[in-house]
């Protein structure tokens, strides 16, 4: 120990920065004062990362308090790494903010079978002293094949003088079994108190339609999910800042989300729902929450929704997709009553909303004004409307970042470069939908030289020529070292 301890401490942080175990960290932390202040600045000491099945780390924040009572925040199955992640989120909703944030990596731990339930088998026990264990846990995160393991684990926080967790997210990560509604109505009974609340399931479609003790339902089993989230929150979380609800079924109809838009949250900053059936209440709740700076809704269906003239004040990214209507856009970017507009950074687009002729000119005219607006998210899924984007990038030149959702993107290839060729300061396109090799990043960059990422390829120095005797720019898919010219003679 003193031999570490009289390393420099540039050395010394490079040697802990390779600690590949956060359970180690954590331990390393608590042996002297030293130690404790040099992980403290820039170590995940306070947070960790960990398979649903590692018993053996569950293990020891259930047998040792000392070790568990350190930890801030908690991930359970979700990696380390910006780039994966199993939300359905990603699949519909790319970012254009950046990289969401992640906690410390993996613990090296192999599962012993396939079978998840057996493998959870040995960790559910131990989650309910865990969390007793765990007496400054501020947040945790699941991205777990089964609910029913946690139910223990949230019950003992309950009892531990209501303590409550400032953030709180629940992910289904997809797998051979479902979620119950049952189990998931008895999870959200245990909670309360939150700030930052998350919940994205795909398989609540099992189980009677009937709450305890509350008699029977008349919503199908995602619609109902919807509620009760919504009466958790405006019951028990008087002060949350920040909702994320994706609630997906293939076997039931786009669930309702009449119940949240009637509800009011009084702190709410931070808004996404996913797959909802749209309602004219959209409009009156995003009236109602004038906080509100992020927004990002995905409503399928054909009502009309409109905000007020002064609506929205502070909103800065505003995603609000499967709109048939261009009304809606032009609001949002037209002038509050004070002359002042709104903070936007980002902006969705539905092109089928502009499918007249000329309808696009009204945006336009509006987006001109927008200075700050950086990432533009454009949805088509017909792939008939690419023109129309040419016109908005020539509309905001100062879009950095690009999104594209649509199916089919690499028969259209042509027509998004032309359209490209609008946006003088494009460094990126994301791709929510379609796939591109490597091949087609080359007519892409002809028609917008500023581009550095294209989906998952980035440019990079080729450093040579390839095989072929090729020289040119080169692509390579992010986090590999491989890499290819695509351009060359």
């Amino acid at each position: 120990m003193s031999a570490l301890l009289s390393l420099p401490p540039e050395l010394l942080d490079d040697l802990l920065s390779h600690v590949p175990s956060p359970a180690d960290l954590l331990s390393l932390s608590l042996t002297c004062h030293a130690l404790y202040t040099a992980t403290a600045d820039h170590l995940p000491w306070r947070r960790i990362c960990v398979y649903e099945y590692d018993t053996p780390l569950f293990s020891l924040l259930s047998s040792t308090r000392r070790l568990a009572s350190q930890l801030r925040r908690i991930a359970v199955n979700e990696t380390g790494h910006p780039t994966a992640s199993h939300s359905p989120m990603d699949d519909f909703s790319p970012s254009l903010s950046g990289p969401a944030h992640k906690l410390s990596a993996y613990r090296p731990v192999l599962p012993a079978t396939r079978d998840p339930r057996a493998n959870t088998g040995g960790v559910e026990p131990l989650l309910p002293q865990v969390a007793r264990n765990c007496a400054q846990l501020e947040e945790v995160r699941l991205n777990v094949y089964d609910l029913r393991p946690w139910k223990g684990f949230f019950q003992a926080l309950k009892e531990e003088g209501g303590r409550t967790l400032g953030r709180v997210e629940i992910v289904e990560e997809p797998g051979p079994w479902g979620w119950a509604l049952g189990d998931a109505e008895e999870v959200l009974e245990l909670l309360g108190g939150h700030e930052h609340f998350a919940w994205a399931s795909a398989t609540i479609v099992q189980g009677a339609l009937l709450s305890p003790g509350k008699g029977p339902s008349n919503l199908l089993p995602a619609s109902e999910l919807v509620r009760l989230i919504t009466t958790l929150l405006t019951d028990r979380c008087p002060t949350l800042s920040s909702l994320s609800l994706y609630v997906f079924s293939t076997l039931n109809p786009i669930p309702s989300a009449l119940p949240t838009f009637s509800a009011r949250f009084p702190a709410l900053r931070s808004l996404s729902l996913g797959h909802v059936r749209s309602t004219e209440l959209i409009g009156t709740f995003l009236d109602a929450h004038p906080l509100l700076e992020r927004v990002s809704i995905q409503c399928a269906g054909h009502a009309e929704v409109t905000i007020s003239p002064s609506s929205l004040p502070l909103v800065r990214e505003f995603d609000v997709v499967w709109i048939n209507s261009p009304g809606l856009y032009t609001q949002v970017l037209a002038p509050l009553p004070n002359g002042d507009l709104r903070p936007l950074e980002v902006l969705s687009i539905t092109a089928g909303a502009f499918r007249e002729e000329g309808s696009v000119d009204g945006l336009c005219g509006y987006l001109r004004a927008h200075k700050g607006i950086k990432g533009i998210r454009w949805e088509d899924t017909s792939m008939q409307l690419s023109e129309r984007l040419g016109a908005i990038g020539a509309a905001s030149p100062g879009v950095r970042t690009l999104s594209i959702l649509a199916f089919y993107l690499d028969r259209r290839l042509p027509e998004i470069a032309a359209a490209l060729h609008h946006f003088p300061n494009l460094e990126q396109i994301l791709i929510g939908r379609g796939r591109l090799e490597v091949e087609h990043c080359a007519d892409l960059q002809v028609a917008c030289p500023t581009l550095v990422r294209i989906g998952p390829w980035e440019r990079c120095e080729a450093g040579g020529v390839d095989e072929k005797g090729r020289q040119g720019l080169a692509w390579r898919k992010r986090g590999r070292r491989d890499w290819a010219i695509v351009n060359g003679p």
